[in-house]
């Protein structure tokens, strides 16, 4: 029996769609940018982000795994949020002498305000975040809803860039924190690495200071930089 020309030409079209979709199941997943975007190729490995001339200076994130776990992070409230006022701040030490250029963390959004979230780079004061020493400014997270409860969540994230010199000296405490503004409705979660390195990081919250916490899973975060 003849077929005819149409049905061959769709026969054609949904073997070429199934083979696609094997193809796709088969490849790393393309890490989708959210937030204040660098002319850099995407990527399943945020550490590949970096441009030839950057390092990584701190990094809870790897290739092997997922870059950070959906169901789990650390709580972000501004002070009129249903939830109570939160902020987070995580420590790092860079090896080396070095400018940030550069940071990704996949902090979700729940409900609220996108644009009353800041990420904010600190001195370290006795343990603790001290004096900031650079803030980005209406930092959108992403969609919550779009990762929760994924089989592998690869990976929406905030990356925030910066050319301007932000100098970090080798052995060095330093805090990056997710931190809301005075008013803010905004509910959101940073979310936990998904390769289980634990340690201390700091809150802030009702007590208007920040309070070193125990040991627990962290946030996925990596920071990169020149050295100098």
């Amino acid at each position: 029996m003849r077929i005819p020309q149409t049905l061959t030409a769709l026969l054609s079209l949904l073997a070429l769609a199934a083979a696609t979709t094997a193809t796709s199941a088969s490849a790393e997943p393309i890490i989708r940018r959210v937030g204040p975007a660098q002319s850099v190729a995407p990527t399943a490995d945020a550490k590949s982000q970096a441009k030839a001339d950057t390092q990584v200076l701190y990094s809870t994130i790897t290739s092997n795994v997922a870059m950070y776990k959906a169901d789990a992070g650390l709580s972000i409230a501004g002070d009129s949020a249903s939830d109570p006022l939160q902020n987070a701040a995580v420590p790092f030490t860079p090896a080396i002498n070095a400018n940030l250029t550069k940071m990704v963390l996949p902090v979700a959004l729940g409900a609220g305000n996108r644009s009353t979230l800041n990420i904010v780079v600190y001195a370290d004061a006795n343990g603790v975040p001290g004096a900031p020493l650079f803030t980005w400014t209406d930092v959108t997270p992403f969609d919550w809803k779009t990762e929760k409860g994924a089989i592998y969540p690869c990976c929406s994230y905030v990356q925030v860039t910066t050319a301007e010199t932000i100098a970090l000296t080798a052995g060095v405490q330093y805090w990056v924190g997710t931190v809301t503004t005075a008013g803010s409705d905004v509910s959101a979660i940073w979310l936990n690495n998904a390769n289980g390195t634990t340690g201390g990081y700091a809150t802030y919250g009702t007590s208007g200071s920040w309070i070193k916490a125990a040991s627990a899973t962290l946030p996925a975060l990596s920071v990169y930089g020149v050295a100098r």
